[in-house]
């Protein structure tokens, strides 16, 4: 049994040879920690968000418009010949891996 984070992304890769035939692109985005109304009460404690942040390289938390600009990207003609992959949206932290 796959854990549901690879499953989705097995499944993602599969689709694009079925849906390619249709110009139809498919792709995900894996983002990391975002700015959003479930982890705000954890930043307002600035010890614990320092602590957060230094744990990216680009040491500060995404926002949702980082993650905006990703599918504003996989959407456009200049993701024309992307199709089939995972845009990771972390910060870094892949690459710290």
């Amino acid at each position: 049994m796959a854990r549901p984070r690879r499953a989705s992304s097995c499944s993602q890769r599969a689709s694009p040879w079925s849906t390619a035939s249709t110009g139809i692109r498919c792709n995900c985005i894996a983002p990391s920690t975002i700015r959003s109304s479930m982890i705000e009460p954890y930043l307002q404690d600035e010890n614990a968000k320092k602590v957060l942040e230094s744990t990216f390289p680009l040491r500060r938390i995404g926002e949702p418009e980082d993650v905006a600009g990703a599918v504003a990207y996989l959407s456009s003609d200049d993701a024309k010949w992307v199709t089939g992959t995972v845009l990771v949206v972390d910060g870094g932290v892949t690459a710290k891996q």
